[in-house]
């Protein structure tokens, strides 16, 4: 287990070494990521990807929890590139209603984010 806190409090990914293959749960798919509410921290989510990324030579594949189900063992790069297009400003938000709530879909290269200013 390896916990990737922060798209929410008790996020996990799993790591089956003999079978090469990561279950990395909602942090890492090619959908959009729910980046508001509470015990979700946008300014830590980077550092969860960190860890993923820094184990990437233990797994081959990489299963999701929503949207593709397997992705490539690159995707959580992939989710970092697209994360690092929203922080630098370079993603045009789309207001819309989530759940009763309203937030901004940033759609990057690879993933978009739905985040609550």
């Amino acid at each position: 287990m390896i916990t990737i806190p922060r798209h929410t409090y008790g996020s996990v990914a799993f790591l089956d070494k003999q079978n090469r293959t990561l279950i990395a749960g909602d942090s890492v798919q090619s959908g959009n990521i729910f980046m508001f509410g509470p015990h979700r921290d946008i300014n830590s989510f980077k550092s969860s990807l960190k860890k993923l990324i820094a184990r990437s030579k233990e797994y081959d594949r990489i299963y999701a929890s929503h949207d593709a189900f397997e992705l490539d063992k690159e995707y959580p790069e992939k989710v970092l590139y697209s994360f690092e297009e929203y922080e630098k400003g370079e993603l045009t938000p789309v207001d819309m209603e989530l759940h009763g709530q309203m937030v901004k879909c940033y759609k990057g290269k690879y993933c978009g984010f739905f985040i609550a200013d």
